[in-house]
C-alpha cells in the first residue's frame, strides 16, 4: 500500500522518482518527523534542549497566504474557483499601473491568495506586513519576522473585522444551546481545538461584558452577534492563530 512505499526512503529516491518534486514533497509530509507534534517533553528537553535531533516539531509562523485564506474559509467566504485571470477587467490599475483604482482589492477579496494580483506598487497591505517577497527582486527564501506592525494590522484591518463578523454569524446560525457550547464552537472553528477551562471562563466573561456595553441602538440579538465577533477578532489576532503547532 501507500504506507509501505514511504517507510524506507533511500538517498536515490528523488532520481528513481524521475526527479518528481511532487513525489519528493509527498515523501517529506508523510515522514514521521514532519508529522510530529510541537508539544514539549521534559525528558527529551533535558537530553536535547536545542531540539537538534528533532524530537518535536518547531513552532513556525504560517505564511501570509495561509493566514488570509484561513480567515476567509472560517468565515465561509473563500472562493475556491480555480484558474482564470485575477486582473481581468480591472482597468486603469493594470493598464497604467496607477493607484487611482482600488477595484482589485474588492474584486479579488474572496479569491484564494494564490490568485491575488501582484502589482508591484500596489501590494495588499496584509502581504507586505507579513513578509511577502519583494516583487522587484528574485527572492529564494522569504524572511519570517514577528513585528508590532503585524499585531496592529490584525487588530485594525477591516478585512479581519469583516471575517470575524462573518464567522460570528456562522456560529450563531447553529443556535448553540449554552454559552459554553457557543465558546466551544468558536474555538473549534478558529483555533481547531477545544478551549481549556480557563479559556472558556475568560471567553464567557468577555461576552457578558461586551453585551452589557452594547450600543443603545442595537437589539439584544445584534449585541450578542457583535460581542461574539469581537471575541473572534481577538482569536484571529492571537499568536496561536498565525502559528503552526
Amino acid at each position: 500500500g501507500v504506507a509501505s512505499m514511504w517507510t524506507k526512503p533511500t538517498p536515490i529516491d528523488f532520481i528513481e522518482d524521475d526527479w518528481s518534486i511532487k513525489r519528493a514533497i509527498r515523501r517529506i509530509v508523510l515522514s514521521r518527523v514532519y508529522q510530529m507534534s510541537s508539544n514539549d517533553n521534559r525528558q527529551s528537553a533535558e537530553i536535547d534542549p536545542k531540539n537538534s535531533l528533532l524530537w518535536r516539531a518547531r513552532r513556525r509562523r504560517l505564511p501570509v497566504e495561509a493566514i488570509r485564506d484561513s480567515m476567509l474559509f472560517i468565515g465561509g467566504r473563500l472562493d475556491l474557483t480555480a484558474g482564470g485571470s485575477p486582473v481581468a477587467g480591472l482597468g486603469t490599475l493594470v493598464t497604467t499601473n496607477s493607484s487611482n483604482d482600488r477595484g482589485f482589492e474588492r474584486k479579488t477579496s474572496s479569491r484564494r491568495s494564490l490568485y491575488l494580483p501582484i502589482i508591484r506598487n500596489e501590494l495588499p497591505t496584509m502581504l507586505t506586513v507579513f513578509d511577502f517577497a519583494n516583487p522587484d527582486l528574485v527572492t529564494g527564501k522569504r524572511p519570517v519576522t514577528n513585528v508590532p506592525a503585524q499585531a496592529l494590522l490584525l487588530m485594525n484591518s477591516p478585512f479581519v473585522m469583516d471575517s470575524a463578523e462573518q464567522t460570528a454569524a456562522r456560529v450563531l446560525a447553529t443556535k448553540p444551546e449554552s454559552e459554553l457550547e457557543l465558546v466551544n464552537q468558536t474555538y473549534r472553528r478558529v483555533l481547531c481545538r477545544e478551549p481549556t477551562a480557563a479559556d472558556a471562563s475568560r471567553a464567557i466573561a468577555f461576552l457578558n461584558s461586551a453585551r452589557k456595553t452594547k450600543d443603545s441602538k442595537r437589539s439584544e440579538t445584534e449585541a450578542a452577534a457583535r460581542a461574539l465577533s469581537e471575541l473572534i477578532h481577538v482569536l484571529f489576532a492571537s499568536s496561536e492563530f498565525r502559528t503552526l503547532n
